[in-house]
């Protein structure tokens, strides 16, 4: 036998023995290291392509290489992993036309859907003309300098009406000069759909709330309300929750209207946030509160009082919004909102519109018709002497600080690396903060199921800016995996 005949024996006894050593440390991956190079027009099976179509372009070839533009915010994909892993570390090469604000995350809860973002890119910063300071984790602006470094910043904080944060919390906590409790209740009369949050101001008081509510029974399935309470931490330090009213069908029969009361005594001075979590079969009817200061953050559902009220109630909320969005999913909603005495038009279902403004303080906005969703900057108030505002001066995509009372902007906050004509975002994501969507959830090592990874483009589309991806480089890590691991694994019961 020649050494040519052993070579071709050795070749074809070692390949398959190499093969199957490949495919099964792709499959345990035994470093606990798993890298997949993707670009944007490639098929993966641990990558999707991005998604919805409407908010992304075909990809195209520019400059010799294939690149994906996205065009409306959001924009997301899903990974699907072969094994569990702790951490995913993103290199998203990207060219941005004028998208000011660009965040990247994972789905982090569901009902409603929250997202765990990161800095991706921040125009507002890169591009601003002001003093900058920079130590490669926090970046200070300042209109004009007054401090040498970061540190002197946060030791001599200024007044916090005139600072603005973009993923920072090194304000103090917030606190009402002059407060005192009152004994008196409040008893807000309005119709809210859904997922709410609320925040409070505590001092040598109990915080005591009761919710009036009603399960409209419109979609099918249980409906639930759980009420938690979290302290300025973020912690959770009190809640309650109700059972369905045992109607599960989706034959729009309402509930009776039915109360949630939750008091907590011996809580410190501080703001409290009460978190009022339900399907949008939930319709709040009407809030009793003990608290003076009483605001609800971000978004404001004002429920159609079908079943409830023969006639529609009007309903006049308090905010310092600057920005305020608002849509209808139905022809009855479709109305003219007044905002400060300005008139603001709803003039059809599905569509989103938006009212800017430049007044200072706070205005009133009269909504004649409930059935709709308010989306907004600042928090909301269902009367003048309840508002307070406890949140910091955040640094939105629209912010202009050159117009508005604002000196200086802290960020935790690392600009892309430039790489030719591209940036290059290194982005890593601890994957014990996200919610792994799967219909296995007994499998101990081995994953069926996907993270849900979102871009977030605040501002595009009515922009008309876009970002352009050419490559999503993955790597993931967890555990290393032994033999040892292995056998334990497949004869475990």
């Amino acid at each position: 036998m020649n050494a040519l005949t052993r070579l071709i024996q050795c070749i074809l006894i070692c390949t398959p023995i190499v093969l199957l050593g490949y495919l099964v440390n792709q499959q345990f991956v035994f470093d606990g290291t798993f890298v997949v190079k993707h670009g944007v027009a490639e098929t993966s099976p641990f990558i999707d392509r991005l998604l919805p179509d409407q908010r992304v372009n075909d990809p195209v070839i520019q400059d010799g290489q294939m690149i994906q533009e996205l065009i409306a915010d959001p924009v997301f994909f899903f990974v699907h992993p072969q094994r569990q892993y702790s951490t995913a570390t993103f290199d998203v090469w990207f060219q941005n036309t004028n998208v000011p604000i660009v965040e990247f995350g994972g789905l982090a809860q569901t009902n409603p859907e929250v997202y765990d973002l990161q800095p991706m890119q921040n125009l507002l910063i890169d591009q601003s003309k002001w003093f900058r300071l920079d130590d490669g984790k926090t970046v200070l602006l300042q209109r004009t300098k007054q401090f040498d470094s970061i540190d002197a910043f946060l030791n001599h904080l200024p007044s916090p009406d005139s600072i603005a944060v973009y993923h920072s919390d090194v304000l103090p906590p917030f606190r009402l000069s002059g407060y005192q409790a009152s004994t008196t209740q409040q008893v807000i009369n309005v119709s809210l759909r859904g997922h709410h949050e609320f925040k409070t101001y505590i001092k040598d008081e109990p915080l005591s709330v009761q919710f009036e509510f009603m399960d409209m029974n419109r979609d099918q399935g249980a409906d639930p309300l759980s009420i938690t309470v979290f302290d300025e931490q973020g912690q959770p330090v009190g809640g309650t929750r109700v059972e369905d009213d045992g109607d599960m069908t989706s034959v729009a029969r309402p509930s009776p209207l039915r109360s949630s009361t939750l008091s907590l005594t011996g809580l410190s001075e501080g703001v409290y946030k009460i978190v009022v979590d339900g399907s949008r079969d939930l319709f709040v009817r009407s809030i009793k509160t003990s608290q003076q200061k009483f605001i609800v953050l971000n978004t404001i559902f004002l429920a159609d009082d079908v079943g409830y009220r023969e006639e529609p109630q009007a309903v006049r909320i308090f905010t310092t919004a600057k920005r305020i969005q608002a849509q209808t999913r139905h022809s009855e909603g479709v109305q003219t909102l007044r905002v400060g005495g300005k008139t603001f038009e709803i003039k059809q279902p599905y569509q989103l519109y938006t009212h800017t403004s430049s007044s200072p303080g706070l205005v009133d906005v009269d909504v004649p018709k409930p059935d709709v969703e308010l989306f907004v900057d600042q928090p909301v108030a269902f009367s003048a002497e309840a508002f307070f505002n406890p949140e910091p001066n955040r640094l939105q995509f629209y912010t202009d600080s050159n117009t508005q009372d604002i000196d200086f902007v802290i960020a935790d906050y690392q600009s892309p690396e430039r790489v030719g004509d591209w940036f290059v975002a290194h982005l890593e994501v601890d994957l014990s903060k996200l919610t792994f969507q799967t219909e296995k959830p007994e499998m101990r090592f081995f994953r069926e199921g996907s993270w849900k990874f979102v871009f977030s483009l605040p501002g595009a589309e009515e922009r008309h800016a876009s970002l352009k991806i050419k490559t999503m480089d993955l790597e993931l890590t967890g555990k290393t995996f032994t033999i040892k691991d292995m056998v334990s694994y497949l004869f475990s019961p």
